[in-house]
């Protein structure tokens, strides 16, 4: 029994079960789950194993034109773990991707070790920059899929390792390499948007325009300036850098939503003063052929009231694109030009709110007061 026990052992010892390896891989690598699957799906592997009743290691019946075990294995296993990696991203920011990946059931398939490919040894330099920390959660983004080198037009919006990298004060040029594919900066696979972005720090360091002090590191400012020129922006890093000759994209836009906003300000300064004008007419001035009295006249000018207050209020929030007037606030607001032209109809504020309560839009009968940081301008419009 001893000596078919050792054979066994060696047996099993020349293979090794899918999640250890993924797990195995992961961490080695400093990589996410996802990524780790992504490339094994996309390895020179090609062979899968199962273990059967008599523990014999055996490749599973398939027909390639239909289907590839290794890689329906590996899609299946990313699948599950997504499914989870979002459950648990629900709860919290910081979540452990390995204790994720270990609550999902072990699968009977296993990786031959000859079969597989050989890692580089890694050699890290010393960095000034912060240690990263042990785990960066990846989130749905594909690794490097956020940003490549070949889409420059606009800003790109970082992901979750660029968020820490950006923050570094120095740059090894590994380091600046996955700044600029998206990737983890301990990331030692093999990504085409990697291979792309050494070449442009590459290029930068050989003509001078990137220099390495005496630790081989690169200072941030030196690489926001170099990327900046190469027209590669990332939101919150070097999207306002600018040439002393030119003005970067985003403020010359900004100008330019300024002074839009300026102008259609004093377009509803003159509406609102015409408005508050039609008030004041409406409520002194019956109509001259219909004589009223009474409460027929009290009726009258309150209609009067209402459909200008209504009026108002809607051409306001046609007004406000930055979606921050809360329907109190406009309560407040008719009310101001309500006392202001005709006192002796100014109604209490749960009336006003009735008057609005049908033209209001959704965003503003939501809870709660005017955000503080909300665009305020016009507001003040309103204001005499």
């Amino acid at each position: 029994m001893g000596y078919f026990d050792d054979l066994q052992k060696a047996k099993d010892a020349e293979y090794i079960q899918v999640q250890d390896y993924i797990k195995q891989l992961a961490l080695e690598t400093n990589s996410s789950i996802e990524a780790t699957i992504n490339y094994l799906i996309n390895s020179e592997i090609n062979k899968i194993y199962f273990k059967d009743d008599n523990s014999n290691y055996m490749e599973p019946y398939h027909n390639f034109d239909y289907d590839h075990p290794l890689r329906s294995c590996l899609a299946d296993l990313k699948l599950d773990f997504m499914q989870k990696l979002v459950k648990a991203q629900r709860y919290s920011n910081e979540v452990d991707e390995i204790k994720i990946f270990n609550e999902i059931p072990r699968i009977n398939n296993y990786f031959k070790k000859t079969e597989l490919p050989t890692l580089q040894p890694k050699f890290n330099k010393f960095s000034k920059a912060p240690k990263p920390p042990n785990h960066i959660v990846g989130g749905l983004a594909n690794l490097g899929s956020l940003v490549t080198i070949q889409e420059r037009e606009t800003s790109k919006i970082p992901n979750n390792y660029q968020s820490i990298l950006m923050r570094y004060d120095y740059f090894t040029p590994h380091q600046a390499c996955c700044l600029i594919a998206g990737l983890h900066p301990n990331f030692n696979g093999c990504d085409d948007e990697l291979e792309m972005a050494q070449d442009l720090i590459n290029s930068g360091i050989k003509s001078k325009k990137l220099a390495l002090d005496d630790d081989g590191q690169i200072k941030a400012e030196d690489l926001k300036k170099y990327l900046s020129e190469k027209s590669w922006l990332l939101l919150g890093f070097n999207d306002y850098v600018t040439s002393k000759n030119s003005t970067s994209l985003g403020t010359f836009l900004k100008k330019i939503d300024n002074e839009k906003l300026k102008t259609e300000l004093e377009k509803a300064k003159e509406r609102i003063s015409e408005l508050e004008q039609q008030i004041s007419k409406q409520v002194i001035m019956p109509a001259d052929d219909v004589q009223l009295n009474g409460i027929a006249k009290y009726n009258a000018n309150k209609a009067y009231v209402i459909a200008t207050g209504q009026a108002l209020a809607s051409y306001l929030w046609s007004m406000d694109t930055t979606k921050a007037i809360r329907t109190g606030d406009m309560v407040q607001q008719v009310r101001h030009v309500i006392h202001s032209v005709a006192p002796d109809l100014l109604p209490d504020d749960k009336a006003i709110r009735g008057w609005l309560s049908d033209i209001a839009p959704d965003y503003a009968k939501k809870g709660g007061k005017t955000p503080k940081d909300a665009t305020s301008e016009i507001s003040l419009t309103m204001k005499k």
